[in-house]
């Protein structure tokens, strides 16, 4: 092999080798982009999430607070005539809160988490509708007994399903 040739070998060997270890860069680098693209996606996503699930949590506890409110004032005979369409609309306002906090878990998921989300939404207006009731009963001069009971019934089922939905949350949480 004559030196021309051995130099010219030696050129495309050094710009093949050149050139492959440029290309391996760029898709390494690629690589690592892409990586940390989908690092920072997950991390805003489950932030989204943890969002969603907090404000369902919030909004929750915060129905609970005005409905033991009502409760008390219809069993010490406070809840009046004057009292019932500001708690009625406080309550629609609270329900329809309650509702657009569900829907963005439901939007956030997971499916299952999602499934978990609606029956604690039905479980609260389902109370609020026997404690409804029993105001009614008791502002008609009878004391309720029977539909306090409804009304503690589904207080209960309300706490079962928000509990659920608390503890069914923190699990994808902390394995997600």
């Amino acid at each position: 092999m004559d030196q021309a040739t051995a130099a010219l070998l030696g050129a495309v060997v050094g710009i093949v080798g050149t050139t492959t270890a440029a290309g391996l860069a760029a898709w390494q680098g690629r690589w690592a982009t892409r990586t940390q693209i989908d690092a920072t996606n997950s991390q805003w996503r489950r932030q989204m999430q943890r969002d969603a699930y907090s404000a369902l949590v919030q909004q929750a506890m915060s129905i609970t607070r005005l409905f033991d409110e009502i409760d008390y004032k219809i069993c010490n005979g406070h809840y009046t005539g004057s009292d019932v369409d500001p708690l009625a609309d406080a309550a629609a306002q609270s329900l329809h809160d309650l509702s657009a906090a569900t829907f963005a878990v439901i939007l956030e998921g997971p499916l299952d988490l999602a499934d978990t989300a609606g029956p604690v939404e039905d479980t609260t207006r389902a109370w609020w509708i026997a404690l409804r009731t029993f105001g009614d009963v008791v502002a008609q001069g009878d004391e309720g007994v029977e539909e306090h009971a409804a009304a503690e019934a589904a207080q209960e089922a309300a706490a079962l399903a928000m509990g659920r939905f608390i503890g069914q949350a923190q699990a994808y949480l902390n394995h997600s």
